[in-house]
């Protein structure tokens, strides 16, 4: 009888602690007078997210009272939803869940204020815990730890690495599009494999000082080594949760199944092709052949000044190896992973919605003409519409639903819509990107439309109808959007340090795919225009969380052909 206790006291004593979690939870904070919405599941469970994977696409589609049941059940919930939990509960609401109390935020003026004090609003470290596979990074570390990281790591963003993101870009998406070319009967199915390979070259270049060669180079294991750099990142990537919960020495078990064996041994190899790298990078220095300036160099270099300094203090804010490790996983994931999703985005709509593709077109004759070489400094900031496609893509379909913050070991003060709220202590904050890029009061009726022209402003006198063409381009100018209303790359002292690195990547690669070329979608039998694009739009709306960040669920499924512009 004494085993038949010990097996029902367990699901008991779980179902007490649910219960006095919830109610305790659910206590600590309506005292705020915020909505408060009671989730009997933590999303943000680790085990609950791989559990909850296969299934998450199917939960907007269940029925009353399950929908509702799990409409907040799960990473990545803010993109199903846009920004209808915030019509019906307003600008900032809690969810309340056994686990933790979580405010959700699609208020600007609340957004400006959690994003600007990074004191006050710190980065929850059991979230970011799970990018500290390597070591500490930038992206994860708060207070001090934080001023350090940024004093080393923000030399690495300069206008000379932005000159090599350029033409390495230029130089990766060429290749690309000879290859997309060849295959224009029937098109290529391979968007999303082939902006990743552009990306993962042009951070390899600007980010270490590895040249590749598209298709080429990192898909090969390098010597000694028994997986492909490139194939051991990816391999990461798409099991960041399993490595969260599975540590590496126990993943190379034995025991455990070959895939997860494969995941283990791409660790280690990943963790080596690092270390490679900072070894080489410190022979150069010690040679004085510094080379081409990288985001590898730079940060190696003031990393190493400062420990060799002799000066106490100085020597204090240098970097472990361990803390290198972490930032060029950071670097790469962050240089990967987000802007090759943020261009594939961009193709398939631009082949949804054709006049756009007019649209950038005629800019992109109008700065870059019939040059073979664009420059950098010359074009770049001339190229407004090809910026837009991007602020639009992130707009809608960002790489980040939501951006994590906490009120820490202490309350805070927020104002929401004019009036002061203390929030207590412990509080996870989701900054809800969606509500704030979805909002009909600041981006119009149409906000749920994909419309890049919506971040173009003409001043009065170029709006006259007599004026030509490329008067009208060069005059017109950015949108600047609400402070606290539109933030892909965050906000305030954190903001993404990789900005600019990101857009200049970006219209990069556009400029060279739609200066002379058109893409449209391959038709299926049977099929109309009007409905292959109908098709393809609907595989961008199926988009959700893999792992860490949006992507469409099924990308395969689009086929493009590419052609000459007539």
């Amino acid at each position: 009888m004494a085993w038949l206790f010990i097996v029902l006291s367990i699901p008991l004593s779980l179902t007490v602690w649910w219960a006095v979690s919830l109610i305790n939870n659910y206590n600590l904070v309506r005292q705020t007078e915020l909505p408060l919405v009671v989730t009997f599941i933590n999303p943000l469970n680790p085990f609950w997210q791989l559990l909850s994977k296969p299934f998450i696409p199917y939960f907007p589609l269940l029925p009353e009272p399950f929908k509702s049941l799990t409409r907040f059940s799960y990473v990545g919930w803010q993109y199903d939803d846009k920004f209808k939990a915030h019509q019906q509960l307003g600008p900032c609401f809690i969810l309340v869940s056994p686990g933790m109390n979580e405010l959700v935020v699609a208020d600007p003026g609340a957004t400006e204020t959690i994003l600007n004090d990074r004191k006050a609003f710190i980065k929850p470290p059991f979230i970011y815990t799970i990018l500290d596979i390597f070591g500490k990074n930038l992206n994860t570390v708060n207070g001090s730890d934080w001023q350090r990281h940024r004093k080393l790591t923000a030399p690495s963003f300069n206008e000379r690495i932005s000159k090599v993101v350029w033409d390495e870009s230029t130089r990766q998406a060429r290749d690309m599009l000879v290859r997309w070319t060849t295959l224009s009967t029937q098109g290529t199915c391979d968007t999303m494999e082939d902006t990743r390979i552009v990306a993962l070259h042009v951070i390899d270049h600007a980010g270490f000082g590895i040249t590749n060669d598209f298709g080429e180079g990192v898909m090969k294991p390098g010597p000694g080594h028994q997986i492909a750099y490139r194939d051991a990142m990816l391999l990461i990537l798409s099991n960041i949760l399993l490595v969260f919960v599975l540590p590496v020495h126990v993943l190379s078990k034995s025991f455990m199944p070959k895939s997860l064996q494969q995941l283990g041994l791409a660790l280690r190899e990943f963790r080596t092709y690092m270390e490679e790298m900072v070894t080489a990078e410190r022979e150069k220095s010690s040679k004085n052949e510094h080379g081409k300036e990288n985001l590898l160099s730079t940060l190696v270099r003031a990393s190493d000044e400062a420990k060799s300094s002799g000066d106490q203090a100085l020597s204090k804010s240098s970097m472990t190896d361990e803390e290198l490790y972490g930032n060029i996983f950071i670097y790469s994931f962050a240089g990967h992973e987000t802007t090759a999703s943020t261009i594939a985005y961009a193709v398939v709509l631009l082949a949804v919605n054709p006049s756009y593709q007019d649209w950038i077109a005629a800019e992109l004759q109008h700065v870059i003409g019939e040059e073979t070489v664009a420059d950098y400094d010359k074009v770049f900031p001339r190229l407004r519409r090809t910026l837009s496609l991007m602020l639009e893509v992130l707009r809608l379909y960002g790489p980040v639903t939501a951006l994590p913050k906490s009120t820490g070991d202490g309350e805070r003060a927020l104002a929401v819509n004019g009036v002061t709220k203390i929030i207590p202590a412990d509080t996870l904050i989701a900054v809800n990107l969606l509500g704030l890029h979805t909002n009909p009061s600041t981006w119009g009726q149409n906000s749920l439309s994909w419309c890049p022209d919506r971040w173009i402003s003409r001043t009065g006198r170029d709006t006259k109808s007599d004026l030509t063409q490329s008067q009208i381009l060069d005059g017109e100018t950015i949108v600047e959007p609400k402070p606290g209303s539109y933030i892909p790359w965050a906000d305030g002292p954190r903001f993404c340090p990789g900005k600019k690195f990101s857009q200049v990547e970006f219209v990069a690669v556009v400029a060279v795919l739609f200066r002379k070329y058109r893409v449209q979608p391959t038709l299926n039998e049977g099929e109309s225009k009007e409905q292959a694009r109908a098709r393809l739009m609907a595989t961008v709306e199926d988009s959700g969380i893999r792992e860490v960040t949006l992507e469409m669920r099924n990308p395969k499924s689009v086929r493009l052909m590419w052609s000459l512009r007539e």
